[in-house]
């Protein structure tokens, strides 16, 4: 196995993400994230609560079902939901506003007082973001008034941040050293950019030593490999399925003709991990 081989499956990767930071066990791996996200002093998220708490394996690891990431109640009852995309786009970005409306729906009760709701906030986590590029590692949004951005609604209570992985900004090291190491992490794709993302950082190290131990499980070896995944990648980005099988067997075409990787992807629009997938399978 070479240095550039992948020895992981990368952190900004749903499933991967889900199982490091969606399992109570493992709370201080969010707690951590979370604290550097929003800097905050280490320690002051240490007591959350993960509603969703899943430990993932063979069989629940294919469930539809498990629509939410990570779904977490601070001390104080205020609610951040976290959504993994690895690409994000307009259909991403319609699951991502109803998963956050819905919860905070859900908060109200009949006969409940309205001002004793707490605040919910969304946080995506994004890759190949199409939408809403700008030079910052994290944008906050939130409702406001065309004419007078100053005129909110809500600002307290409802908000949704982007994470933008591949945002690419030195000016971002001086404004969140914190979470630009939390970027290059979730990008590394090698165990070499692994390390020096991470270096001399223990908690850090320990999330990279769990994603290596669930990353050598047959069973998520073969969710990876399975034609679904493929599927799933093509319709969280709204394409539909007449002409992703097209640009399936297209690729597959090119491949036999020995045409690169990167011009595949952009004569077919598939990605270079979907083009990836497709040379496994015939090998």
């Amino acid at each position: 196995m070479t240095q550039e081989q992948v020895l992981f499956y990368p952190l900004y990767n749903d499933i991967m993400a889900k199982h490091i930071f969606g399992y109570q066990g493992r709370a201080k791996f969010l707690s951590y994230f979370l604290e550097d996200f929003f800097d905050l002093e280490n320690g002051s998220l240490s007591e959350l609560d993960i509603l969703n708490s899943l430990v993932l394996d063979k069989y629940n690891i294919h469930d539809k079902g498990l629509e939410l990431d990570v779904l977490v109640k601070l001390i104080n009852g205020d609610m951040i939901n976290l959504e993994f995309y690895s690409k994000y786009g307009r259909i991403a970005e319609i699951k991502s506003f109803v998963y956050i409306t819905n919860y905070f729906r859900k908060e109200l009760k009949a006969g409940d007082e309205y001002d004793s709701i707490k605040k919910i906030s969304q946080i995506n986590i994004v890759k190949n973001n199409k939408l809403h590029k700008t030079k910052e590692l994290k944008s906050e949004y939130l409702v406001i008034n065309k004419e007078e951005p100053s005129d909110q609604i809500l600002p307290d209570l409802f908000q949704i941040y982007i994470f933008d992985l591949d945002t690419n900004n030195d000016e971002s090291y001086n404004k969140n050293i914190r979470l630009k190491k939390w970027q290059l992490m979730f990008n590394a794709t090698t165990d070499k950019e692994m390390c020096e993302a991470i270096k001399g950082d223990k908690i850090m190290e320990e999330i990279y030593d769990e994603m290596k131990r669930f990353s050598k499980n047959e069973w998520v070896n073969d969710f990876f490999n399975r034609d679904e995944f493929i599927k799933k990648s093509a319709e969280e980005d709204g394409i539909e399925q007449g002409t992703y099988n097209r640009n399936i067997e297209i690729a597959k075409n090119l491949l036999a003709m020995d045409m690169k990787d990167k011009d595949i992807s952009k004569a077919t629009g598939l990605s270079l991990d979907e083009i990836n997938t497709l040379k496994d399978e015939n090998n």
